[in-house]
């Protein structure tokens, strides 16, 4: 543990600067509440709850549990057994995309909202802090751009709660200006550029995203669309091309005035090449979104785009739990919550632990500075030392807590702007158009490339084609099908096409007899699917293929 005074840049409410003094004591009282209440359950029961006293004792006597181990007893949950992993009602049921399998089903809980709601206090007191300018007037909330009407496909006992897969609504005084007809605009380009007429003009200071790249996005249909759209925004009007409905057109038309000014600025900066989303949101201040593991390449450049010198990461979020709350807009490092959460690391050297083994985990306070961790949660939501699959870093302490940050999912997966991309879908995806087209793939291996303006996959393909641009449609085809995050990101414009380029014949195999040269065992060698980097891909297959 490296304990020290706040490190420069670091802002804390007095509330988050005491908690940050006393973490293992926190943990240790989320503990007892966590196994006083949970004790009358079949899993708490089966683990010994009630007689749990301490972090060691939690650590001897409770498996990590996997997603295994969730499908299995929320099915039996949803048959009628309800205690099984919660004592307390279950409210609904959250229902995750499923990162390398079949989604997963979570149960909600009043106490797990009650966590979770003193949590996003001292969160909302933290951001007012870091990014002024938050109201229902000067702010902007983008958390959730796209509302339908769920349909789970999730089979359910009568009388039990629902399955939320989608919200069919908006939360009240969700940015009021915004007609909710705005966030039913199924055609993405539409959706977005009406969400930014809306945005222009205003006198926005703060902005409220996910994900950067949707930003970057903004800024390349701002371009993209400039003639239609400084036209529009200077009449008041919508363009006829764009496909929305006509109940949605008309009452968008009504909420959207005239605006000369804007336009005229619009076309000032045009002309003198200045142009970007920042002349539609002359007074925005900040922007909180994601800013660590694969999106660093979207977030680094919003400063530019947007004209902003704060941007603040969210924090390390999931729907499994909320884990980190923001102290900065100077890096993307977050404070580690320990009141309302119990959260627990292995180093991330080690390989993950096997299902059903009780591993000795290291607590908050004892994380070093620079090294990585996998994490293992446990709150009011019926997961009990959950395995994330997930890859953090720690950056410095505050007090004695640490500041983290997400890096990756374990295993080989890329998720630049949230496809979930691993080798599963990769791998599927050369079956399946060497099936179709009749040819022999004989090696398959992609990495993401970011050297352009958005991100694209590129696939080393050995095979009898030598014309990987002619695969390359129904690659991407394949990969959309099998991988619905990955249809949806490209949908929406967030991720190119993906591009094949022929290996050369030989050249996986000479690959595995290289890795077997050095050591490696023969019967279990094989070429990754998925590099997390371009340039191990060009090093392994692409020496003498890419232009």
């Amino acid at each position: 543990m490296n304990v020290g005074a706040l490190p420069d840049q670091i802002a804390l409410t007095d509330d988050l600067r005491d908690i940050a003094k006393q973490p293992a004591t926190h943990q240790s009282a989320f503990l007892e509440r966590l196994c006083s209440v949970q004790a009358a359950t079949s899993y708490g029961s089966a683990h010994g709850f009630a007689d749990i006293e301490d972090m060691e004792c939690w650590r001897r006597n409770v498996p990590v549990m996997f997603e295994s181990d969730l499908r299995s007893l929320a099915q039996r949950m949803l048959k009628g057994d309800s205690q099984i992993l919660v004592n307390d009602d279950v409210l609904a049921w959250n229902r995750t995309s499923g990162t390398t399998g079949e989604p997963k089903l979570i149960p909600v809980t009043q106490r797990n909202r009650l966590e979770r709601g003193a949590f996003k206090r001292r969160w909302h007191a933290q951001s007012r802090m870091l990014l002024p300018g938050q109201g229902k007037l000067t702010s902007i909330n983008l958390l959730n751009m796209y509302v339908h009407e769920s349909g789970v496909g999730v089979r359910l006992e009568a009388g039990q709660p629902p399955v939320r897969a989608a919200t069919s609504g908006l939360a009240k005084g969700y940015n009021p200006w915004i007609p909710e007809c705005c966030y039913r605009i199924d055609d993405y380009d539409a959706r977005y550029e009406m969400l930014m007429r809306f945005m222009a003009g205003r006198s926005l200071r703060r902005m409220i995203i996910i994900n950067p790249s949707t930003l970057v996005l903004f800024e390349r249909l701002l371009h993209r669309r400039y003639e239609s759209m400084v036209r529009d925004i200077a009449d008041g009007t919508i363009a006829d091309d764009l496909p929305i409905d006509v109940l949605s057109r008309q009452e968008l038309n009504a909420a959207l005035p005239a605006m000369p000014d804007v336009a005229r600025d619009m076309d000032a900066a045009k002309s003198l090449g200045t142009l970007h989303m920042s002349t539609l949101l002359p007074t925005l201040e900040g922007i909180g979104c994601w800013r660590s593991g694969g999106v660093v390449h979207f977030s680094d450049r919003l400063g530019e785009l947007y004209g902003v010198d704060r941007v603040m990461d969210l924090g390390y979020h999931a729907s499994e739990g909320l884990f980190s709350i923001p102290v900065t807009t100077h890096d993307a490092g977050t404070l580690l919550d320990t009141v309302n959460t119990l959260v627990e690391f292995l180093p991330a050297d080690d390989a993950p632990p096997e299902p059903g083994s009780c591993p000795e985990t290291i607590g908050p306070d004892a994380l070093e500075v620079g090294k990585r961790y996998w994490t293992i949660c446990s709150g009011f939501n019926g997961l009990y030392r959950w395995w994330m699959n997930d890859i953090i870093d720690v950056v410095d302490f505050v007090e004695q807590t640490p500041r983290i940050r997400f890096l990756c999912k374990g295993g080989r997966m890329n998720s630049t702007t949230g496809e979930k991309m691993d080798e599963y879908h990769v791998a599927a995806a050369a079956s399946r158009i060497g099936a179709a087209e009749g040819i022999a793939i004989d090696g398959v291996a992609a990495a993401v490339c970011l050297e352009g303006d958005l991100p694209h996959y590129v696939v080393a393909l050995e095979s009898d084609v030598q014309d990987g641009s002619r695969l390359s449609v129904a690659f991407d085809e394949a990969l959309k099908d099998i991988n619905p995050e990955y249809r949806f990101h490209r949908g929406r414009g967030a991720v190119e096409p993906v591009q094949i380029i022929a290996v050369a014949p030989g050249r996986f195999e000479a690959w595995r007899r290289s890795r077997i040269d050095q050591g490696a065992s023969e019967a279990q060698v094989k070429p990754p699917g998925l590099f997390k980097d371009i340039t191990e891909l060009r090093c392994a297959f692409l020496r003498d293929r890419w232009d």
